[in-house]
């Protein structure tokens, strides 16, 4: 483990050509064994400093790795955490050098966070700039706990709970970001939604099943892709009754460098993908194991052109590709009601994590308390899942028109402590 001293490296030592030097997060898999000889693929999340000469890149693993692994966390958070952290180091040691003139990082001040998360929040959400000011408090205070820091000390940090270990934020004067012009959709009018798959269905088969499963099972496209052929538990042939898929990192695609672009899942859990519109689920699944083999020895259930287990970026260009194709339909439609949700769609942000959202907002509405809700999407904490107690009148009654003694089945075949 990397400890924090006043050993950080100075980026002085070449100040003229401070350009060429770079903060990049690297990510190492390994492998460990467990006792019985189960392998299991591990990563780990690296902060380097990298240099580039001559077209060759040289780096080096910067202290600093040491904050992401300051408390147990699984390898997303600390990816997340290290991204943060890399573009806020980038932005003000090495692009802002001539504004800031500061040495290195035991010269920050709380003013330099103020100054990027103000201009950092001019390109993305609230939310996402929320993240980044719990990630930059956490990391100043954890330098302040090392004395790294020259011009910040420990009890320059109040706690919102101490017991909690919840820090207030120290960067005052935040301009959050507002509601961007171009709102992001989290759901499907009813009346299209069958449209949407069949769309699917003709234009994407690849993904079809995968785009059911979001819709009606609001699996996250990291779970999809790690789906294997035993771990679907099937309700009735070919699934007509419903299916529960045993979602876990399998990590399919070891040979990447990135193996996480193979997708990862959030929340290892027995997930329900229940059925919808009269044994379409059944149709859609028959034809998908008959069309798309897998030709490695993994037996995804997802797989690419040349049979080998999709990665979310392939699934993605095909999502994107069914999501043009929709809205074209829609246009071309002589249904003026048809035309003028095109255009809604069209004039609105949205991608495949619509089909989660279509799900939450069925579940919803057949759903007494968001404890409810937060199982049935898999969340880790409740927040998520908060929107939808509000949010879900579009679809009301939605459940109990499609056989609801079927779904309650369903529901009782899952061992719910697993879930």
């Amino acid at each position: 483990m990397l400890i924090i001293n006043d050993k950080v490296i100075n980026l002085n030592i070449k100040k003229n050509y401070r350009d060429k030097f770079r903060f990049r997060v690297e990510i190492v898999k390994g492998q460990y064994q467990r006792k019985g000889g189960e392998v299991e693929i591990t990563e780990n999340v690296l902060i380097l400093i990298s240099q580039t000469q001559d077209r060759v890149e040289r780096g080096r693993v910067h202290p600093i790795t040491s904050f992401l692994y300051r408390r147990f966390s699984k390898s997303y958070t600390q990816k997340q955490e290290a991204y943060y952290i890399t573009s806020f180091l980038n932005w003000v040691l090495i692009e802002n050098k001539s504004i800031f003139e500061i040495e290195d990082i035991y010269d920050l001040q709380f003013n330099h966070g103020i100054e990027y998360l103000n201009e950092y929040g001019k390109s993305v959400e609230k939310e996402t700039l929320k993240r980044c000011d719990r990630v930059l408090t956490q990391l100043y205070y954890y330098l302040a706990q090392k004395e790294v820091l020259k011009n910040i000390h420990i009890d320059s940090f109040e706690f919102i709970d101490k017991n909690k270990g919840i820090i207030k934020s120290p960067f005052q004067g935040i301009i959050y970001p507002s509601i961007k012009d171009k709102a992001v959709l989290h759901n499907l009018p009813r009346g299209v939604l069958s449209l949407f798959i069949d769309t699917a269905i003709m234009e994407t088969p690849e993904i079809a099943l995968g785009v059911y499963m979001q819709c009606f099972g609001g699996l996250r496209i990291g779970e999809i892709v790690n789906v294997v052929k035993s771990a679907i538990s099937l309700k009735g042939a070919f699934g007509e009754y419903g299916m529960v898929i045993d979602l876990r990192d399998r990590y399919l695609r070891k040979e990447l460098k990135h193996f996480r672009s193979g997708g990862g899942v959030k929340k290892p859990r027995k997930q329900v993908v229940f059925p919808y519109f009269a044994g379409m689920l059944k149709k859609i699944y028959k034809f998908h194991i008959e069309n798309f083999q897998c030709d490695d020895d993994t037996s995804a259930v997802f797989v690419d052109r040349n049979g080998h287990a999709m990665t979310d970026v392939t699934y993605r260009y095909h999502f994107n590709k069914l999501k043009n194709k929709f809205i074209d339909r829609l246009l071309s439609s002589n249904d003026i009601v048809l035309k003028t949700m095109g255009l809604d769609l069209q004039s609105k942000k949205w991608s495949s994590h619509i089909g989660r959202g279509i799900f939450s907002n069925m579940i919803a509405n057949v759903s007494t308390n968001i404890a409810q809700i937060a199982q049935a999407r898999g969340d880790v904490s409740l927040q998520s899942s908060l929107v939808y107690l509000s949010d879900s009148e579009q679809m009301a009654k939605l459940l109990y028109e499609n056989e609801t003694s079927m779904w309650d089945e369903l529901i009782k075949s899952v061992n719910l402590k697993e879930v």
